[in-house]
């Protein structure tokens, strides 16, 4: 029997171009588009950007001002969970920081930091506001089971902090 070498690369071809033409379309029509068109429809989210790949998911998010950080991340974590229920998911809020917040804040973090060491939730949002105050800057912090969420915003600039309350997921000490 002799194999003929052009129907056999031809039907190589179409297989390989159905394979990955199917898997790029499934994975464009029916994971990312969907997540980002019902993402995009939340009041508090101005633009997403998402990534996915074989396990994890990377969402950029870009919110309007004075939205609730808190009911933002839950609202845009449930949509992506429900969607991705097997990957392991990144959610970045994006913000347009200037030296002013990222200065303020590498002073603050030292006050989170200890307050977060010892479980004293409360002082957090006192303490911010002291500091806050003498440098004109608006601090808004909300506190779930999970995460403590810290808005700053000195006017035309906003900085976005979510800190996890488990010592061991305190990612926020890595991304200064």
């Amino acid at each position: 029997m002799k194999i003929r070498l052009l129907p056999m690369l031809f039907t190589v071809f179409i297989s390989s171009a159905l394979l990955f033409g199917g898997w790029y379309t499934y994975h464009s029509f029916m994971l990312e588009k969907p997540i980002v068109r019902e993402v995009s429809k939340l009041d508090a989210v101005s633009g997403i950007s998402l990534q996915v790949k074989q396990q994890t998911a990377n969402v950029q998010i870009t919110l309007k001002r004075g939205t609730s950080l808190q009911k933002s991340y839950h609202h845009i974590s449930d949509i992506i969970h429900a969607k991705l229920k097997n990957h392991d998911v990144s959610i970045e809020f994006q913000d347009n920081s200037n030296e002013k917040l990222d200065a303020w804040w590498s002073l603050a973090l030292f006050d989170v930091a200890q307050a977060m060491d010892t479980k004293n939730y409360a002082n957090i949002p006192e303490r911010l506001g002291e500091m806050a105050d003498a440098q004109q800057i608006d601090v808004r912090t909300e506190l779930d089971n999970k995460n403590l969420y810290i808005s700053l915003s000195d006017g035309s600039n906003q900085k976005y902090i979510i800190i996890a309350r488990d010592p061991e997921m305190m990612e926020v000490w890595n991304r200064e």
